[in-house]
């Protein structure tokens, strides 16, 4: 990529509408949107189960590949949605993949994939194998409980996905989506860390390369 522009898309800025331009230098050898996508695309466990979603009557629709500079480099955040075949379906948000210096998240939710390209939760570790901490001393049992009960639910996911079984995938995700709101809850109850919600993307600048 040689060059990142933006836009000023904040009504109330001085600067409403006026276009940015970051020049990279000329011996950067930055990836642009395009060979992040293919990066994307060609990630095991994202093709893995695109493929698998992909059919038996769902179809998997792939969000905007936004482009955005941090830290001295950029982070690439793609959202990716499965709907129904049925007309009258709605994209739901499944998965998120995020790419930051080199290394490829895939998460169900962006804070979760953002952890994970950023080395808060292990790159290496595949979203869909990944269990909570386990309780310490001072963890109440209501809590525990459902760890458990989400950890189960999270390998009764990967069963059916393995299997194709997307019926039983789905409402494994269900239940493991219910399970999290049930334990952030009695996590703020007991004192103790609770799941980080995953923040709704906001309008992001577009880029050229």
């Amino acid at each position: 990529m040689a060059a990142f522009v933006s836009a000023d898309s904040d009504p109330t800025s001085s600067t409403y509408g006026t276009l940015f331009t970051l020049q990279l230098p000329s011996n950067a050898l930055v990836p642009g949107p395009g060979l992040v996508h293919n990066d994307f695309r060609a990630f095991p466990a994202a093709s893995t189960e695109i493929s698998l979603l992909d059919q038996h009557g769902s179809t998997v629709d792939e969000g905007n590949l936004l482009t955005l500079p941090i830290g001295g480099s950029f982070v690439y955040v793609e959202p990716l949605f499965v709907r129904s075949t049925a007309g009258t379906s709605f994209p739901t948000l499944k998965r998120v993949l995020v790419s930051f210096n080199g290394t490829v998240a895939y998460a169900p939710t962006l804070a979760a994939a953002l952890d994970t390209a950023f080395g808060a939760a292990g790159p290496s570790q595949p979203p869909t194998t990944t269990t909570p901490p386990p309780p310490t001393g001072g963890t109440p049992s209501t809590v525990a409980a459902l760890i458990t009960q989400l950890q189960a639910a999270q390998v009764d996911a990967e069963k059916a996905l393995r299997a194709g079984d997307l019926t039983a995938y789905a409402a494994a995700e269900k239940r493991i989506a219910s399970l999290i709101g049930q334990l952030a809850a009695a996590s703020k109850a007991s004192g103790s860390p609770s799941p980080s919600p995953s923040p709704s993307p906001s309008p992001s600048p577009t880029s050229t390369g």
